[in-house]
């Protein structure tokens, strides 16, 4: 993406040293200079956002749930033969209470731990030092792209289909 967007800026360059107005010329700079700051903007979305809706769900849930449980957990605690309280069936509940809401605390403690990303010796720690690495070698193809004329075709990664896997050449040339 980064080759893509200097080669625009140099594309620009050299048409408005062709004769291009410079309002146009600083006017195309301009959304590029948008671009590039878009895209930025949309890796760290992809790459660090915190999850506002699981966060909201669990707090949600915590505050909720143990309402509608209720009344499951008593007719849990009754028993069905004599209609009275069972002191098996009310540990039963009270332990399957506790379960359910130490399993939404859980839910609502990974959210909040998702929440700062640069906290050490975490799994979404952002790591700084193999940002800047990946920043140093998107700015080296730009610099090795610099030396490439602007409207030569450029070939992704994504485009390179490797034909080996699909089909075998035999000796005449021909696709077996």
């Amino acid at each position: 993406m980064l080759k893509l967007l200097s080669r625009l800026q140099r594309a620009t360059e050299d048409l408005k040293a062709a004769g291009m107005p410079s309002n146009e010329a600083s006017r195309i700079n301009q959304y590029n200079a948008f671009l590039t700051r878009d895209f930025e903007k949309l890796w760290s979305f992809k790459t660090y956002r915190t999850p506002t809706s699981l966060r909201s769900v669990s707090r949600v849930c915590i505050q909720v749930m143990p309402f509608f449980f209720g009344p499951y957990y008593l007719h849990i605690s009754i028993d069905p033969k004599t209609g009275g309280e069972n002191l098996r069936r009310l540990a039963f509940a009270c332990v399957f209470s506790c379960v359910m809401s130490t399993i939404l605390v859980a839910l609502f403690n990974v959210a909040t731990s998702i929440e700062n990303p640069f906290r050490p010796n975490s799994r979404d720690t952002i790591r700084v030092k193999n940002e800047l690495e990946l920043c140093r070698e998107g700015l080296s193809a730009v610099a090795e792209d610099c030396e490439e004329s602007w409207h030569e075709r450029m070939v992704f990664e994504w485009e390179i289909v490797n034909d080996s896997d699909h089909s075998t050449e035999s000796d005449d040339g021909e696709s077996a």
